[in-house]
């Protein structure tokens, strides 16, 4: 029993001394637990020689060795003959053996840091790979639509094609450092809703022959409305700003006195067909950058995607509600001019 604990205070001084000598010289941090800790982690950012685990492994076991060999040596006085060479090797076969174990600990120790630090060059590698894809699809996406040439909407408005970067987010999932970002489908099918709605409820105004149970009126501002949520989507600036400030704004039963929760875009038949044509021609090409299909337009919605001045030709029921209907709301203090309306430009 007594042997077994010498055994072991031989064995745990000899550690205990490494650890405490390494932690002195390249331990890191306050003294205390956390620069003992130290000691046993690899730091990709320094050098090899200022990583506390290499010389532990080095000096353990040269000082386990000498503990160990302690016991033997003191019965020998020291000859430096050949005779006392061979003496000195033959009984000190196991204090060689645990020293020997220094070199072949520190090259392990160092290939880990080594393998480490290549990890590490490789992950920064690669996260500004990921930053540089990152902000490229968005540059991109930009100078995409920069490079459009000015369009006018049947006389109503000059659009040039300018997206806000918010879109980015909005459309694209992803981060930075996740490199190249993927579609977010569902922004994509929420405005294809709202641009469907909307030319539904067009539809209705431009062909009176269709039946439906929704008044006229009705059909105008829920088809503005879902104009509106398009543009605002996409952040088109010429509709849900220029357009709907030459329009009005109608408050429905479901808001209070002091808000409006429903708006028109413009006041003409031309106006409306703009807004729609505008926030479909944004659409589309965002889809054309982003590898997603276009909304294939049903035939029955020609009238409102395709159909130009002649359309005027017709009953401009837009014009009359905003003549008749809409200008009784203003009146009775359910609507208000916007602040380009007509009206509000003429006085």
């Amino acid at each position: 029993m007594v042997v077994g604990g010498l055994l072991f205070l031989t064995v745990l001084l000899p550690v205990v001394v490494s650890i405490t000598v390494v932690t002195f010289f390249v331990g890191e941090g306050e003294w205390g637990v956390a620069r003992f800790k130290s000691i046993f982690q690899l730091d990709t950012s320094e050098g090899l020689v200022r990583q506390g685990l290499l010389w532990l492994v080095v000096f353990a076991p040269v000082t386990i060795a000498i503990s160990l060999g302690g016991w033997v040596w003191a019965e020998y006085t020291l000859d430096l003959s050949s005779d006392g060479f061979k003496k000195f090797i033959e009984i000190s076969i196991l204090p060689l053996a645990i020293m020997s174990l220094s070199l072949p600990l520190a090259g392990l120790i160092s290939k880990f840091h080594s393998t480490q630090q290549t990890a590490k060059q490789i992950e920064v590698v690669s996260f500004k790979n990921n930053l540089d894809a990152f902000y490229t699809h968005r540059k991109e996406l930009l100078a995409y639509f920069d490079a459009m040439p000015e369009v006018n909407y049947l006389g109503v408005v000059n659009v040039k094609y300018k997206l806000h970067p918010v879109l980015h987010l909005r459309f694209f999932n992803g981060a930075p450092k996740q490199g190249w970002p993927q579609v977010n489908n569902a922004s994509f099918e929420e405005v294809e809703r709202y641009i469907s709605t909307g030319a539904k409820f067009l539809k209705r105004i431009l062909e009176p022959s269709v039946e439906g149970d929704i008044s006229a009126l009705d059909c105008y501002l829920d088809a503005c409305k879902d104009i509106f949520l398009a543009a605002q989507a996409l952040h088109v600036r010429d509709v849900n700003i220029t357009l709907v400030s030459r329009g009005v704004m109608v408050k429905t039963d479901s808001v209070s006195q002091e808000g409006y929760d429903m708006i028109t875009m413009g006041t003409t038949t031309l106006e409306a067909l703009a807004a729609i044509r505008i926030v479909k021609s944004y659409y589309d090409n965002l889809c054309d950058f982003a590898g997603v299909a276009r909304w294939a337009t049903p035939e029955a919605y020609e009238i409102v995607f395709k159909g130009g001045r002649r359309i005027l030709d017709g009953e401009l029921i837009i014009e009359n509600l905003h003549e008749v209907e809409i200008a009784e709301l203003v009146a009775s203090g359910m609507a208000r001019y916007d602040d380009n309306h007509p009206l509000i430009n003429a006085q």
